[in-house]
């Protein structure tokens, strides 16, 4: 169908996950009927349509800061009559109050804590179990920190980042931090 043609793109404009990738994640996440199922920077909602496509009854929610985005996840949405419910919304917000089975985040790659400003209370939380994470920490590494939080016990998350953050000197602290949390 049209809905799942591919979106032209640049570099700069990116706002749909590659299908390849979509494909990826749902065999890694193996959604169920049951699952609430989040898409952190949910962009168009490529991937949460296709999850919506295979369990109909998953509750799946969606959320990113542009509302253009969100407007056309929206519509795609509907278009296929998908249960997803999508928000323009600072997902860094939702680190207290929401908890998921299943996560997936393409978040912005290769931004920096000076160029993202996620919720101060979760940051300062951050900063307080990993003192090392600075300015110049890798903001993959705080969304998945995020998606850590998020996660209900027994959940599971794909996060889509960098490969500079798995071997750069300003990422060795929260590096750490993960392995030595099993994350």
């Amino acid at each position: 169908t049209l809905i799942f043609l591919p979106i032209k793109e640049t570099p700069s404009t990116a706002i749909s996950t590659p299908d390849s990738l979509v494909r990826l994640a749902k065999n890694l996440l193996c959604c169920s009927p049951e699952d609430k199922v989040a898409d952190i920077g949910c962009g168009t909602g490529s991937f949460l349509l296709s999850v919506a496509m295979e369990n109909p009854e998953a509750r799946c929610y969606g959320f990113d800061l542009v509302r253009a985005y969100t407007i056309i996840a929206r519509i795609r949405a509907e278009a296929i009559k998908a249960k997803i419910q999508i928000v323009v919304q600072d997902v860094f917000s939702l680190a207290e109050t929401e908890k998921y089975d299943k996560i997936f985040a393409n978040y912005p790659l290769g931004a920096r804590l000076t160029e993202t400003e996620p919720e101060n209370q979760f940051l300062e939380k951050l900063q307080s179990q990993c003192p090392g994470i600075g300015k110049s920490t890798s903001a993959d590494w705080i969304y998945n920190a995020l998606l850590v939080q998020l996660l209900k016990e027994g959940g599971k998350a794909v996060g889509i980042m960098t490969n500079g953050g798995t071997w750069n000197g300003n990422d060795e602290s929260i590096r750490r931090y993960f392995v030595e949390n099993g994350f």
